[in-house]
């Protein structure tokens, strides 16, 4: 049963040592993997992304913003490749917010990472799981 429309995550880019807010990507969401006596019962868990909301809250530079979507996002380490990317290098304009409504259906294993070119950005991620 699904718990309706929900804030399923929330992200501040922050800048490493490089400058840049992250090289590869910042987890910011995975599919919650079922426990329990659900687990019994159903042995994937789902989510749909409905939409990612980018927010550039500070200074007067123009960062870029690359979101991935990665199949195994429970791995360790996490395999990144070209194949990801949902959303690549997209610019986004000093204290500008883009909304991407994508409708992404992602299971348990499946998670989102992010990067930035510079730091002061957030992430917000709205769906729906089915746990």
């Amino acid at each position: 049963m699904a718990d309706g429309f929900k804030i399923l995550a929330a992200k501040e880019m922050v800048a490493d040592a490089t400058g840049l807010a992250t090289v590869d990507g910042s987890f910011v969401y995975r599919v919650p993997r079922p426990s329990g006596q659900r687990h019994a019962t159903r042995n994937r868990s789902q989510a749909i992304i409905s939409s990612i909301v980018v927010c550039h809250h500070g200074g007067n530079q123009n960062p870029t913003v690359t979101i991935r979507v990665v199949r195994d996002g429970f791995s360790t380490p996490v395999v990144f490749d070209d194949s990801q990317y949902v959303i690549y290098q997209n610019p986004i304009t000093a204290n500008q917010t883009k909304v991407y409504s994508l409708g992404i259906g992602l299971t348990a294993d499946n998670a989102i990472y992010a990067s930035s070119s510079l730091a002061d950005v957030n992430i917000h991620i709205f769906g729906t799981e089915v746990i």
